[in-house]
C-alpha cells in the first residue's frame, strides 16, 4: 500500500492526493489518506471527500503501523519490522526519485507538479469533480461560463496581506500584474467576460480598473470546492500565486484556453517551483 500525509488548504491536498494516487496505480496497490495532522491543525480541515475521488481515509489499524512524523528515526523502525518507510519530499522541485519508490511508505510534502500525475491525468479530472452538483446562484454563474469567452481572475488576499511571515513568504500580486494579464488577455480574446474571484471583493473594486464585461463572484466559503469548480468552467485564466486557482486553471477543459500565473511564485527561494508552472502557461511578473 501507499499512504499520502495531508495537511493545508485545498490546493495542497489535492496536490498531495494527486501524487499518492499516481504512484499507488504504478505499484498497483491501495492509496490510504493520512489525516492525522489535521486533529492539531486549526487553520484547515480535510475537503477532499467533497470531491469523487476513489481512496479513503486509512484506518486505525492501518495507521499505528505508521509514526506520525517523518522525523522520527524510520531506519530503526525498519529493522524493527515495524514500518517500511517514510518519503519526506526535500524541495518543491520535481524528484525523480519519486519514480522509483516502492510499496509500503507514506510520502510526506507538498509535490506541487504536474508531472508527479500525468501519468494518470485523465483520472485526476474525473476524481475531482464536486460530488454536489451545482445549484441557484452557482449553476446560473457555470452556464455564463461556459456560454462566454469566460476569464476567471483570482485575487489572493487573506492571510497573504494580514500576516507579515506569511507576506513576507508568500507576496501579493501586485495591481500592475493584474493589469498586464488583463491586457493580455483583451489582445488575444474576442469579447472576453471577466470572473472574478476573491476573498476580497471590495478590494478588487477599489484597486483594479476593471472591464465593464465583469461578474464579481463573492465566493462559496463553506464550499471551496465549488468555487474551484466554477474556475474550472472559465475558458481562460488569471491566477493568483495561490494553488487553489493554479487548479482552477488546471483543470478547465478548454484545449486552448490561455493561463497566466505570476512570478515569482514565492518570494522567498523563487526557484523552488520551477516544475510548479506548466510550460503551455504565460508568466507575468507578479510586481
Amino acid at each position: 500500500m501507499i499512504g499520502i500525509s495531508l495537511i493545508g488548504g485545498l490546493g495542497n491536498q489535492m496536490f498531495q492526493y494527486a501524487a499518492g494516487k499516481a504512484l499507488a496505480k504504478k505499484l498497483n496497490v491501495d492509496l490510504f489518506l493520512d489525516v492525522r495532522d489535521f486533529e492539531s491543525y486549526a487553520l484547515n480541515i480535510f475537503l477532499l471527500d467533497r470531491f469523487k475521488i476513489s481512496s479513503q481515509r486509512g484506518s486505525k489499524n492501518v495507521l499505528r503501523k505508521f509514526p506520525l512524523s517523518f522525523k522520527k528515526p524510520c531506519k530503526l523502525l525498519q529493522k524493527a519490522g515495524i514500518v517500511k518507510v517514510w518519503y519526506h519530499e526535500t524541495s518543491y522541485n520535481y524528484n525523480k526519485k519519486f519514480e522509483s519508490l516502492r510499496k509500503n511508505l507514506i510520502l510526506s510534502g507538498y509535490f506541487q507538479s504536474e508531472k508527479y500525475f500525468q501519468s494518470i491525468e485523465e483520472q485526476i479530472r474525473q476524481e475531482y469533480t464536486p460530488r454536489n452538483p451545482l445549484i441557484g446562484n452557482n449553476l446560473e454563474i457555470g452556464n455564463q461560463a461556459r456560454e462566454l469567452n469566460s476569464v476567471m481572475i483570482h485575487i489572493r488576499r487573506g492571510d497573504y496581506a494580514s500576516d507579515p511571515k506569511t507576506l513576507e513568504i508568500h507576496g501579493l500580486c501586485s495591481t500592475k500584474y493584474y493589469e498586464e494579464a488583463i491586457q493580455y488577455i483583451e489582445d488575444r480574446v474576442s469579447n472576453p467576460f471577466f470572473f472574478i474571484f476573491s476573498d476580497d471583493i471590495n478590494w478588487a473594486k477599489s484597486n483594479l480598473n476593471l472591464p465593464e464585461n465583469t461578474i464579481y463572484i463573492n465566493g462559496n466559503k463553506s464550499y471551496p470546492e465549488i468555487d474551484m469548480h466554477l474556475m474550472s468552467l472559465c475558458k481562460h485564466h488569471i491566477i493568483a500565486n495561490s494553488t487553489f486557482s493554479w487548479w482552477g486553471a488546471w483543470l478547465g477543459n478548454n484545449t486552448k484556453k490561455i493561463v497566466i500565473a505570476p512570478k515569482p511564485w514565492f518570494n522567498v527561494n523563487p526557484n523552488n517551483t520551477c516544475d510548479l508552472i506548466p510550460k503551455s502557461w504565460t508568466l507575468i511578473q507578479k510586481n
